[in-house]
């Protein structure tokens, strides 16, 4: 909602401790309830110290007003840069300004102290307020926000000219989890080479909003999840820092999270598929920390918590993003990487550990070295024009099915998880024949997978464990099968039992006082 209060309050763009000039103002909280849609961002508009949580429709309506738009036209019109600084200075106060840290403030008071870390947004602002580097900054936004495998992949939401245009230009991002909002600024603006507006970074800040688009996600007003935003606190309480990512000693009023407040799943945009160069680095790091496949699939959830830590400190924060390491641990420990414990591991690992400037050991050189060749592989690979796919089963109807020439393709993103593992390395010719291939070989030899017979004992799966006779009488039947099932295991077993018996007749034929020979 916003107040129509014009010129009440006079002070500089980002004032700091503005204090309420309007005492008679209408109180907006009730406003603000008696809508269901949720606020995004807190709105000022005619008098700055007041700001009041405003709603995704009630800002598109704002920013689609005549009247504004025709100030905003007004201000572009003028030739002259000191006249048209004067110009927007006078209208200042009649535009729609948006605090993009914050959806709400105690008693709708801008300030500081006033902010509510509970109405945290996590989101802020890069004010570009330099001619030379506007087209930069916007053509480097697109690029970032596109990029799979960074930490800006989906970042950036909203991108408008500013009041005065010609280059300047407001670029609204989402926090990268656990980067507060000075850190995301600093490390963005480096990504783009362009300086670094400081003044943006404050609790109370806002920025006077145009409606001149010229990037918009569809992420834009649209408010985070309840597990998203658990993820965002969570990850600011391993830093030692607040909910909203400030340090409690500024902001004492604000609530903590508790160590046992659950962690949120990470969102879909920040959990990358695994690549070739990120199966490398990640098998690498396996083998220098010792861990084996099958450890991060075992039951044993310490077991399980010591393997990914041991990967983790062998320097994988430092060659893999935190997207990619969740995509691994993802495909390769899927029952562990939906429990709290492995985000809140990772989380700290690329809180604490996560130096872009330390310097890289051997290892890590080699490693990485190795994995950008196989990324720029794949990009020649991907450079080549790729030939016509069959249209997958989900696309085509059953006509269509009986009717096409070649067999309809199987769509990878809707198989159950079980067979895109398996196919998983599998060459896109051949997904459809594994995929209905594989059940014959899982039934006979699977590994590691067991269940509880009724008898209380745990059985492999196997299909020789399944194979019963349909009387008592006719057991007999059910031997041919399990003999060709157990042939190979008995034929590798053949070797074994001839050493274990050559050494138990050496053994015991010797006295007490002869070296007795060593167990195979």
């Amino acid at each position: 909602m916003a107040i129509e209060n014009k010129k009440t309050t006079q002070g500089t763009l980002f004032e700091g401790d503005s204090q309420v000039t309007n005492p008679e103002a209408e109180p907006v909280t009730k406003l603000a309830e008696a809508s269901p849609e949720p606020s995004i961002f807190a709105m000022t508009k005619g008098n700055w110290a007041i700001a009041v949580p405003a709603t995704a429709s009630k800002i598109v309506s704002n920013l689609a007003d005549p009247d504004q738009i025709a100030i905003i036209e007004k201000v572009r019109a003028i030739a002259d840069e000191a006249q048209q600084k004067a110009m927007k200075k006078e209208s200042e106060h009649d535009l729609t300004g948006l605090c993009p840290h914050y959806s709400q403030f105690n008693a709708n008071h801008r300030t500081a102290a006033d902010a509510n870390p509970e109405c945290c947004t996590y989101t802020t602002c890069v004010d570009v307020d330099d001619r030379a580097y506007g087209q930069q900054a916007i053509d480097g936004a697109k690029r970032l926000t596109e990029q799979r495998g960074t930490k800006w992949y989906q970042k950036v939401l909203y991108i408008e000219n500013s009041l005065r245009g010609g280059g300047k230009v407001h670029i609204f991002i989402r926090c990268p989890l656990g980067m507060t909002v000075a850190e995301t600024q600093q490390e963005f603006c480096q990504e783009l080479g362009i300086p670094c507006d400081e003044s943006v970074q404050q609790k109370q800040s806002f920025i006077l909003m145009t409606g001149d688009v010229v990037y918009q996600s569809d992420q834009w007003l649209k408010p985070l999840t309840e597990e998203q935003r658990v993820a965002y606190r969570e990850a600011f309480s391993l830093r030692g820092l607040g909910i909203d990512g400030w340090p409690l000693a500024k902001s004492s009023a604000q609530p903590t999270t508790t160590a046992t407040e659950p962690v949120g799943m990470p969102a879909e945009g920040d959990v990358n598929d695994p690549t070739d160069a990120t199966d490398y680095v990640f098998e690498a790091c396996m083998k220098e920390a010792k861990v084996l496949p099958a450890d991060l699939l075992i039951e044993n959830e310490p077991g399980r918590h010591n393997s990914v830590r041991a990967i983790l400190s062998v320097g994988l924060p430092q060659m893999m993003s935190k997207a990619d390491c969740l995509g691994q641990l993802r495909h390769r420990a899927p029952q562990y990487f939906t429990t709290a414990d492995c985000q809140r591991l990772v989380n700290d690992f690329y809180t604490k550990y996560n130096d872009t400037s330390a310097r890289l050991t051997q290892f890590q050189r080699n490693v990485l070295a190795e994995s950008r060749r196989l990324a720029e592989m794949k990009c020649c690979d991907a450079n080549q024009e790729a030939p016509a796919e069959q249209p997958t089963c989900d696309e085509l109807t059953l006509s269509e099915i009986y009717s096409s020439e070649l067999p309809p393709r199987m769509n990878r993103k809707k198989m159950p998880r079980l067979l895109k593992a398996i196919t998983s390395r599998t060459p896109s010719l051949y997904v459809e024949t594994v995929a209905q291939a594989c059940f014959p070989s899982l039934e006979a030899h699977p590994v590691g997978l067991s269940f509880r017979h009724p008898d209380g004992r745990p059985r492999e799966l196997r299909a020789n464990c399944l194979t019963i006779a349909p009387t008592g009488v006719g057991k007999a039947c059910v031997d041919t099968p399990i003999k060709h099932i157990m042939a190979d295991i008995e034929e590798a077993d053949a070797p074994n039992r001839k050493k274990l018996r050559t050494y138990n007749e050496n053994y015991n034929t010797r006295n007490s006082n002869e070296n007795k020979p060593k167990r195979p």
